[in-house]
């Protein structure tokens, strides 16, 4: 995976890998980030129950949108939502 990331930089290509729990919708999100940054290719990940926030620890997820419980530590997290 960062070989390929090193690899696609040096060619100059933009990419961002969201990963997202289940259940949630990102494709709101990322229409009007995709409308503004057209040259910037989005991957989209869907994650796995037992995940949480792996993907974005060991590097397949630049950005994601996760349901807690998870340990932000060493994350930098923003609520967006909440759910009862």
């Amino acid at each position: 995976m960062a070989l390929r990331r090193v690899h696609e930089a040096q060619r100059g290509e933009q990419r961002i890998a969201v990963g997202f729990s289940p259940g949630l919708h990102v494709s709101e999100a990322i229409r009007p980030f995709t409308a503004n940054r057209p040259e910037v290719e989005i991957d989209v990940l869907p994650l796995h129950w037992w995940e949480r926030d792996a993907p974005p620890r060991d590097g397949r997820a630049h950005v994601g949108y996760l349901r807690r419980p998870f340990t932000d530590s060493g994350l930098r997290t923003v609520p967006i939502g909440h759910e009862t």
